[in-house]
């Protein structure tokens, strides 16, 4: 997208509501003197823990895990956002917009969702690394501000995103959820791309949502924290039920527009046999 140059300027806006109908703000780290209090979530729109996002955070600013990790990197968090616009060198504008944690694909309305590809690497074999197009989904983005005086150092070089920028004191992370490549896609394409089984093999991959191992536990699924936030995840009890069991094992994670490969055309999977809202095509051309 933006090929080996960063982008000369990074901006965001429309940034998320919390209950109250005020900006998203978590500044306020030394009243959480409870467990609950990290686990609860960051917005009606975007159901993450507020651990879940700080320990993210923490793990990318070289922070410990725990409160004090958290802490800081909570105090350097400005504003949590829709909209991110990056300028290029050659000066055109690319646009990411976060939609919260409901997948909006397939919805009339696709202004407020993007899908992106980030390169990895993956194992094949005991040894032999290949590189892989990974599918994400932007949840929100992240601004952080005054990163030198709340933490006493410097931004990491590997953070600084925008070129030629003296003495980078603030970044900004997309909240992205990992899509995996569906169990039934055996065949692999371009950069271990997911092949759509039958005839849109040529044209299409098939994805559905990551998850993390089996052994993975999310505080806001925790009984008192899910008792005061679970009207957030559907409108009845079963819908809510339904919302927890599909997202208690989400992978979620942070990166940077610098990680960014390519915009991803992704669609939900029209058939109705396949489980709603869980299994996606992303469209795609190349040589077969």
């Amino acid at each position: 997208m933006i090929g080996d140059q960063k982008p000369t300027k990074i901006t965001t806006s429309s940034p998320f509501l919390d209950q109250h109908n005020e900006p998203v703000s978590l500044s306020d780290t030394r009243r959480w003197t409870h467990s609950d209090n990290w686990d609860a979530i960051i917005c009606p729109d975007v159901l993450v823990s507020r651990k879940e996002l700080l320990q993210l955070l923490a793990e990318k600013l070289h922070e410990p895990r725990n409160q004090d990790g958290m802490r800081k990197v909570a105090a350097c968090i400005h504003s949590i956002n829709r909209h991110v616009t990056v300028t290029t060198v050659s000066k055109m504008k690319l646009h990411y917009w976060g939609s919260g944690t409901y997948n909006c694909v397939g919805k009339k309305s696709t202004a407020w969702q993007t899908w992106v590809e980030v390169e990895g690497c993956d194992r094949s074999g005991s040894t032999r690394r290949v590189i892989t197009s990974r599918l994400a989904f932007v949840v929100c983005a992240i601004h952080l501000k005054n990163i030198r005086a709340v933490m006493g150092i410097p931004l990491a070089q590997e953070l600084c995103e925008v070129q030629d920028q003296k003495n980078p004191d603030s970044a900004t992370f997309f909240l992205i959820r990992y899509a995996a490549p569906h169990r039934s896609a055996t065949l692999r394409g371009p950069e271990h791309r997911p092949l759509c089984p039958g005839p849109l093999k040529n044209t299409h991959c098939l994805w559905t949502w990551a998850s993390r191992p089996e052994s993975h536990t999310r505080g806001c699924f925790r009984p008192r924290p899910w008792s005061r936030h679970r009207r957030h995840f559907g409108s009845t009890p079963d819908e809510q039920e339904k919302r927890k069991v599909s997202t208690r094992r989400a992978w979620y994670d942070l990166i940077q527009v610098t990680n960014i490969k390519n915009y991803a055309n992704v669609q939900q999977d029209p058939d109705p046999h396949l489980l709603d809202g869980e299994v996606f095509l992303q469209s795609r051309v190349w040589n077969s």
